[in-house]
């Protein structure tokens, strides 16, 4: 029984970390496959004060350390600096992804990365547990292993609004064609993908923590 139970944690455990290492490889990859150039030719700078100005204002910091175009955090858009003169697919429609993001209603899209890593690292405490202590541990790892994976469908899911209304003000602020909006669709998806990447998260935290710019 414990070897069965041993088999199956692991197993469970080796999904996790294959689906976070396909999330990453997608995500690395997102800036090269969408760079191609707007049709209107709109930049990152005339994206956001168009969006402001038009839809709703928002709070922004320009000249953030990141290394990315944009990011968000709980009502703060974070944008780069060397990148605002930018008129790629990429760095437009993920300035509309982020400004979604910033909005107090899907603060939830910020908060629940930190839980799910917490219980990832709670999880393999459990599995190191059953391993050198008592099998008995392994039936809650499989649990919350199980718990996470659903979770992250879930969550998913709910990424569904946001999805919408980001193809809507990306199709009207962006002006995009046919193509694009397809284009800007495949985006999103992969965006959606970063829910299963808790499974690395506790590395990019260390490195963040000693190198954190």
């Amino acid at each position: 029984m414990a070897d069965l139970l041993l088999i199956v944690a692991i197993t469970l455990l080796t999904m996790q970390i294959l689906l976070a290492l396909t999330s990453m490889w997608q995500r690395s990859r997102l800036h090269r496959n969408f760079l191609q150039p707007l049709g209107s030719m709109t930049s990152l700078a005339q994206l956001l004060e168009k969006y402001s100005r038009v839809v709703e204002p928002f709070n922004i910091k320009v000249n953030a350390r990141i290394n990315t175009s944009v990011a968000s955090r709980p009502q703060i858009l974070l944008v780069n600096r060397n990148h605002v003169y930018r008129n790629d697919l990429y760095a437009n429609c993920m300035a509309v992804w982020h400004i979604k993001l910033t909005k107090p209603e899907n603060k939830v899209f910020h908060q629940y990365q930190t839980w799910q890593t917490l219980l990832f690292i709670l999880e393999v405490i459990l599995l190191v547990m059953g391993i050198y202590i008592s099998y008995l541990f392994f039936y809650p790892t499989i649990a919350l292993t199980v718990g996470l994976l659903i979770y992250g469908y879930i969550v998913q899911m709910d990424y569904s609004e946001v999805q919408y209304e980001f193809l809507e003000h990306a199709t009207d602020m962006l002006d995009l064609d046919p193509v694009e909006q397809a284009r800007a669709k495949v985006l999103s998806d992969k965006l959606k993908m970063e829910v299963f990447m808790y499974p690395v998260r506790p590395i990019q935290w260390v490195i963040g923590f000693i190198n954190p710019f």
